[in-house]
């Protein structure tokens, strides 16, 4: 028992050396994808907030930012790969078109539609450098 009280007036009187801690607990903010914000606490937390002023976080966030802080905006998305580039044309060939393909070729012996396919693809690699 005369552990805990001791606990408790160590945790006062650190609280009330260390003002600024207790009245801003949040060290930094940022925007992150979907409109969530990533919060960066005073004592190394990171906690993903979202932006929904329901949640007692956010309002914390929302104090913080009245006091004269500002949330940081999102890192921009980064460029997509050559690879994910092709994959995202239009005209990449779809599963279906790869499986139809491959099975005539394999059963029918007719390669005829896994060439085009081939083409095409080499189409879209030239498109991409």
């Amino acid at each position: 028992m005369r552990k805990i009280y001791l606990a408790v007036i160590l945790i006062v009187l650190w609280a009330t050396a260390h003002p600024s801690w207790a009245a801003h607990p949040i060290a930094s903010a940022k925007f992150v994808d979907g409109g969530t914000i990533q919060v960066v606490m005073n004592d190394g937390r990171i906690l993903i907030v979202p932006d929904d002023m329901a949640n007692r976080h956010r309002r914390m966030v929302a104090e913080w930012v009245n006091r004269g802080n500002a949330i940081a905006p999102a890192d921009p998305a980064p460029e997509p790969t050559r690879l994910e580039k092709i994959r995202r044309d239009p005209s990449y060939p779809s599963a279906h078109e790869f499986m139809e393909a491959q099975i005539h070729c394999r059963y029918d012996l007719d390669c005829s539609a896994l060439d085009a396919l081939s083409s095409r693809i080499k189409r879209l690699k030239n498109r991409y450098p």
